[in-house]
């Protein structure tokens, strides 16, 4: 699929002589169960239509999204490089990620490959998040006018949110800690479990289908209060599962706040997105009923 060479790996990383030259070729099922990256593509059709991976990216990928092609390109030989490291004894690099001395070839250190390897998932991690957003600009645009049974984007379009927050919205301002973008993926059944419930309590069944349609792109000529309403409930969702999931100190506080921000924007944006008034399960037009377990919310 991959056809990857040392050459493949040396135009990125100054891998050296511990690699043979198709050491690398070996890798092309850890690169297609990579997850993520993984559950992005259909690599039977991939293979059937294309024949390969480069195949797939000149004759598709590049006509249609050139913003993040380098991305798609790099990253089997990104993943390839990670999946390689911890099976190999001796790693050479001339520019000093791995370890050489006088007397010719020696065991890279520990922590050497560690940082290594923590550089490599770093990489991995940003190409993957690129890749993303480049599946979702072509599928806003419905592929360009050229469908293709080889992307699989619908999956993690399903609900209303995109993406999760990446800095830990309890953190300090000038210390916040950086999230993982990947952890959206990770935790999409949960997430989604998450959007379901906010629907049922807090936005209303007509508001709930109508941010979905926003997230999957159905919807072409959203105002700006649409659009504005949709990033911010989009956070704030994000913002309970984190804490939710995570439980910081004062956990309760935090949450308070974010029920209170999304209960301003419901109140604020109502028509702009099809908030159903009568029924209204946040109470923000009439008395809430509140429910069992989440009275600190009120």
């Amino acid at each position: 699929m991959f056809n990857l060479s040392l050459q493949d790996i040396q135009r990125l990383y100054p891998v050296a002589g511990s690699f043979d030259t198709d050491d690398f070729k070996r890798y092309d099922e850890q690169i297609k169960s990579y997850f993520p990256f993984s559950s992005f593509f259909d690599w039977a059709e991939i293979e059937k239509q294309y024949g390969n991976w480069e195949g797939f990216l000149t004759q598709y990928l590049e006509p249609n999204e050139s913003a993040y092609i380098d991305s798609f390109r790099n990253l089997p030989a990104r993943i390839a490089l990670r999946s390689a490291i911890p099976n190999t004894d001796l790693v050479i690099s001339k520019g000093g990620l791995f370890v050489t001395d006088a007397d010719g070839v020696t065991p890279a250190s520990t922590s050497r490959v560690e940082r290594l390897l923590k550089s490599l998932d770093e990489d991995i991690e940003k190409g993957i998040w690129n890749v993303w957003l480049a599946l979702q600009h072509l599928h806003r645009n419905r592929y360009n006018g050229h469908p293709t049974t080889c992307l699989k984007v619908s999956h993690y379009k399903q609900g209303y949110c995109s993406s999760l927050p990446l800095t830990i919205p309890w953190s300090s301002p000038w210390n916040k800690e950086k999230l993982s973008p990947l952890a959206f993926f990770a935790s999409f059944d949960e997430f989604l479990n998450t959007q379901h419930r906010l629907a049922a309590e807090y936005l209303s069944e007509s508001t709930y289908q109508f941010l979905c349609r926003m997230n999957s792109f159905d919807i072409t000529n959203s105002t700006w209060e649409q659009a504005r309403a949709h990033l911010a409930i989009e956070e704030i969702t994000g913002t309970i599962f984190l804490l939710e999931r995570l439980q910081p100190d004062r956990v309760e506080y935090y949450l308070r706040q974010q029920y209170d921000a999304l209960k301003r924007i419901l109140t604020r944006d109502a028509d702009a997105i099809h908030y159903d008034r009568t029924k209204d399960p946040a109470g923000v037009f009439h008395k809430r009923h509140v429910p069992d377990g989440r009275n600190f919310i009120v």
